[in-house]
């Protein structure tokens, strides 16, 4: 079961989940490590606190932190906790699907059967406090609203569709529509004293609700939940980000994406089409992270002043909101794929892939969670957000799952490589079935093998994507023997043949170090990136060199992406962000002054 997206809007489409297998690699061991950790979560601590408001015998634990149990976890789910208990349930369905794993299908299952036992008459549990407010409000229906479609869509649960009709019920009864636009006073649009932020995010939900049922109510609710003055902006070519909050003004994207697949208003393509456009002018980070301090500012003079100033109010590191940051940008990245059939938009998940989330810190302990990255010009260290079950324990197991959906597509006539993993596709083509396996070690280096398993030959095009990134033009071979193919970067490699059994495509993307400034008008401070991966040094302070051509003043070290500074003195090594552990002193940006790198002199020492 692919996305629940109207088929007449795609040029190409994702696969069903079941239909990609990752494996042996670093996405392979970050996905089960994610799997391992949510499947052993006890399903009384998840259920507790829903049993408790409901007045049931509530075995298990208070899982604390912003789940259930303090204030915070009150604040973001509107009163009573457990905001995050749809995403995992969105999770667990899409897991269950991708490696028909029936453990995660029974945990699933049996998290949302404990949980319907405690809804009430008035249609949700504990729909009412004591008093009389609501018990949930729009961002964690969102989030409850999410898990059923999935429930319902990955695992075919009707119990789920039941549930879901119910829940939207009661939202339209209980939740407040004041509908406020986000501002730097307000991130989130919330009324005054109520908790109804980030209302501007649900329409992609209930549209795939609507596309799941055709139930026109759902299709009619989602529109009450337009954000017509951000989305009119962007289709406007004016930078609506600024002033809102980071993670869900990207969200909301995925909502006026869905708008378009099921209203086919070319506004909304507009909008999110531009969307990504601005964000990548004005708001990104060389990793693709966005929004310091969860923000969008004015303009990337003030992400480099973020490199200074980097604190949350918990005086944390808050350059960038990883797992939430990246699931946002992952589905809105996605979108555009499926609607455009353009490639770019492939470059920012990939960076984002393998310079964020694959960079970030497992689970750990009981809720322990990598929230934010840190790039402070100081140096940064990772670490463990200071609470247990933040909103990124939430979408962690989300972004992990969604490399499946990442990774290839299809149309009529052709199988779209999107990304670069050890993987493998299956594809329904023409009455037959179609695998395709990729062997690489990417992105450690930029050789990809594909080889075709089919039982009669095929006529199929082969579109393999090449990085906006390229410097040097990429190579391509079949069966052994290179082949000329038209690949410009930032656009799709074609190759059309009637393929046989056991056909062998390799291709080979030259990487090389790039320094990528923070901000045009300060180039010399920059970050260094080898294809998608940016690297991080062992010390601080200023290099040497031309920041135009950093292979003038680098040279390979003892590893893959290793590099060291050529020179006698204060001899430095650059690896990849991913490969830093907990604790450890890193610098990402640094100033590079423009003067050339004697090799007798050096730099000095740092």
């Amino acid at each position: 079961m692919a996305a629940l997206i109207p088929t007449a809007r795609q040029k190409i489409a994702a696969f069903d989940l079941t239909d990609v297998v990752l494996h042996a690699g670093p996405l392979r061991r970050q996905f089960e490590q994610a799997r391992d950790y949510y499947l052993q979560i006890p399903n009384d601590d998840m259920l507790f606190g829903f049993r408790q408001r409901a007045g049931q015998p509530s075995p298990g634990k208070p899982m604390g932190g912003w789940y259930y149990g303090d204030d915070r976890a009150m604040w973001y789910s509107g009163g009573g906790g457990a905001h995050t208990f749809g995403q995992w349930l969105s999770a667990l369905a899409r897991m269950a699907r991708a490696t028909d794993d029936d453990a995660l299908r029974h945990k699933a299952l049996t998290l949302l059967a404990g949980w319907a036992q405690t809804w009430d008459a008035d249609g949700f549990a504990g729909s009412q406090g004591r008093d009389g407010t609501a018990a949930i409000g729009h961002y964690t229906f969102d989030k409850f609203c999410g898990g059923l479609v999935d429930v319902a869509h990955y695992l075919g649960d009707d119990h789920a569709v039941g549930l879901l009709k119910t829940l939207t019920r009661w939202a339209n009864r209980r939740l407040g529509r004041e509908r406020r636009p986000a501002t730097f006073a307000n991130q989130s649009g919330n009324a005054p004293g109520a908790h109804d932020g980030e209302w501007y995010t649900l329409s992609e939900n209930l549209y795939r609700a609507f596309v799941l049922t055709g139930d026109e109510a759902y299709r009619d609710d989602a529109q009450l939940w337009h954000y017509d003055a951000m989305w009119a902006g962007l289709a406007a070519g004016r930078d609506a980000f600024v002033g809102g909050h980071a993670y869900s003004h990207v969200n909301t994207l995925s909502s006026a994406a869905m708008a378009y697949a099921v209203l086919g208003d070319e506004r909304w393509l507009q909008a999110i089409i531009n969307g990504y456009d601005l964000l990548q002018a004005n708001h990104t980070y060389a990793t693709g992270g966005y929004g310091p301090n969860e923000t969008f500012f004015p303009s990337r003079a003030y992400l480099s002043w973020s490199l200074w100033h980097n604190r949350n109010w918990l005086t944390y590191p808050a350059n960038f909101e990883v797992p939430c940051g990246c699931w946002a940008a992952f589905k809105l990245c996605g979108y555009l794929l499926q609607f455009t059939r353009d490639p770019r938009y492939a470059d920012w998940a990939e960076c984002l892939l393998h310079s964020a989330l694959r960079a970030a810190l497992p689970m750990a302990g009981y809720g322990e969670t990598y929230y934010y990255a840190d790039y402070a010009l100081a140096g940064g260290q990772k670490t463990y957000y200071p609470e247990l079950w933040p909103c990124c324990s939430g979408t962690y197991p989300l972004a992990v799952t969604e490399y499946h959906n990442l990774l290839y597509y299809h149309d009529d006539a052709g199988l779209y490589v999107s990304l670069y993993a050890p993987s493998s596709v299956r594809w329904q083509h023409q009455g037959a079935t179609v695998h395709v396996r990729q062997e690489t070690a990417y992105p450690d280096d930029g050789h990809v093998r594909l080889t075709v398993a089919l039982d009669v030959p095929q006529q199929f095009a082969l579109h393999l994507r090449v990085p906006g990134w390229l410097q040097a033009p990429a190579r391509f071979s079949l069966n052994g023997e290179p082949i000329a193919v038209d690949a410009a970067p930032g656009a799709w490699a074609t190759i059309a043949r009637q393929w046989l059994p056991g056909d062998r495509v390799e291709l080979d993307l030259p990487m090389a170090p790039e320094a990528v400034p923070i901000d045009p008008d300060e180039p010399e401070r920059a970050a260094l990136r080898v294809g998608p991966v940016v690297l991080v040094s062992d010390h601080g302070g200023p290099l040497y060199g031309d920041w135009q051509d950093p292979r003038g003043w680098l040279e390979q070290g003892d590893a893959p992406l290793h590099l060291l500074v050529r020179g006698g003195r204060g001899r430095q090594h650059f690896r990849p962000f991913y490969e830093v552990p907990a604790g450890e002193r890193y610098w990402m940006y640094r100033p590079i002054l423009g003067r050339s790198l004697c090799p007798s002199e050096g730099p000095p020492s740092a």
